[in-house]
């Protein structure tokens, strides 16, 4: 029997390293890209490389390079990892080149996809990134760590479906079910906000002036993004007991998962039980 081919269309940071990886043990991977990155990608292939040991864990695959979805007309997987802003027009051309009949797997930060995607195609899954990742040139992405895709559907349902893709993603990647999938990609935005404002302050480039503001900041911050979907338990904000910052619906590898010490814990897995 066959192995079900599997195209990536946006081989940017995410979407170009699980592909890269996945190829590297499973034949029957095709990357779609355009422009620069179609040459490229048809030149040099796919390299991923961890920032810590570059030398050491640098990797070239050379997977099927195709130009359109129609390329691969049998594919029974699409994994779509697009910026939210191109997402439907991509999409729409999945649907006239390929129609309904692929699972349609959106590795995606936001919430974009939920709007666009159940429009176009009856069997889509949802996925989140549970690492960072570069691309430093077309074709060319380094990743601090390979920790899973966290994968689902909304209403827990097309349970064969999310198992397939999750055999497949599996071959190059750590893959997850989870149940709580809308939990986690609210989880993902809070801590992609915690990343901006680190980001924004230099934290990690350059000693904070002024540890307290910092820390009121990545509280507040967090709280906000968290409110108003509290009470369907999209987050665990604050521990009554202990007052640190937790995210509780990540699995533990994706968690925050160090204790951050300025003057005191800005943010920390506290270990309570809601």
């Amino acid at each position: 029997m066959k192995e079900p081919k599997i195209l990536f269309i946006g081989p940017g940071a995410i979407g170009g390293s699980v592909a890269a990886w996945v190829a590297e043990n499973y034949p029957a991977t095709f990357v779609m890209g355009h422009g620069a990155t179609l040459a490229a990608l048809r030149t040099e292939g796919l390299t991923t490389y961890r920032f810590d040991a570059p030398d050491a864990t640098r990797r070239t695959v050379h997977p099927t390079i195709v130009d359109r979805p129609g390329a691969v007309a049998d594919a029974a997987i699409v994994v779509l990892t697009v910026k939210n802003y191109s997402l439907e027009a991509v999409a729409r051309q999945v649907k006239d080149e390929l129609g309904d009949r692929p699972i349609v797997v959106s590795i995606a930060n936001g919430i974009d996809n939920q709007r666009i995607l159940p429009k176009l195609f009856s069997k889509v899954v949802c996925g989140i990134a549970g690492y960072n990742a570069r691309r430093e040139a077309p074709g060319v992405i380094g990743y601090q760590h390979k920790l899973p895709l966290l994968i689902g559907t909304l209403d827990k349902a097309l349970g064969a479906e999310v198992r397939l893709v999750q055999s497949v993603l599996g071959r190059g990647c750590p893959t997850e079910i989870v149940d709580r999938m809308q939990d986690a990609i609210h989880t993902k935005i809070v801590v992609n906000l915690t990343n901006a404002l680190d980001a924004l302050v230099g934290r990690g480039a350059r000693p904070l002036s002024s540890p307290e503001i910092f820390q009121r900041l990545l509280t507040q911050l967090c709280g906000r993004a968290c409110a108003p979907s509290a009470p369907r338990g999209t987050a665990n904000i604050a521990c009554p007991a202990c007052r640190h910052l937790r995210f509780c619906i990540l699995p533990p590898r994706c968690r925050i998962g160090s204790r951050v010490h300025y003057s005191g814990a800005v943010c920390a897995p506290c270990g309570c039980r809601a």
